[in-house]
């Protein structure tokens, strides 16, 4: 069943939620907008391949603290998703620099601060101003 009106999901901390649910919910909605996935430690770049594949109008992603994705499917993201504005990846253990700039450079807004109560963000994943502070 594929049903363009949902567009926005919220699953947050949804912990018990596997790479194949969410996969039926991205396959089922080609039409979202919007899709936060933070603190789901177990989704991997299946996921966020299908996201970018299937969702063309897709704006804004959170995906803090999934620590299974990685730089690769990022790129993708930005190749695939030409309405994306707004990209959340604090805590990511292998999201860095080498994947964000080519979305910083389209524009693409990404919150890589650390969330309340969280460790700060790697140097490698810091807005361009915060590194030139650092040095």
């Amino acid at each position: 069943m594929n049903c363009e009106c949902l567009q926005y999901v919220d699953l947050t901390s949804c912990w018990e939620l596997d790479d194949e649910t969410i996969l039926v919910l991205i396959i089922s909605h080609p039409g979202l907008k919007y899709l936060s996935l933070a603190k789901i430690y177990g989704i991997t770049n299946v996921v966020i391949d299908m996201l970018a594949r299937t969702c063309s109008a897709f704006e804004h992603l959170n995906i803090q603290g999934c620590w299974r994705i990685t730089n690769s499917v990022i790129r993708l993201l930005g190749d695939c998703c030409p309405k994306l504005r707004k990209l959340e990846v604090s805590d990511c253990r292998d999201i860095n620099e080498a994947s964000l700039a080519r979305l910083r450079v389209k524009g693409i807004d990404i919150d890589v601060r650390a969330p309340p109560g969280g460790r700060e963000p790697h140097p490698a994943v810091l807005p361009y101003p915060a590194l030139f502070h650092q040095i």
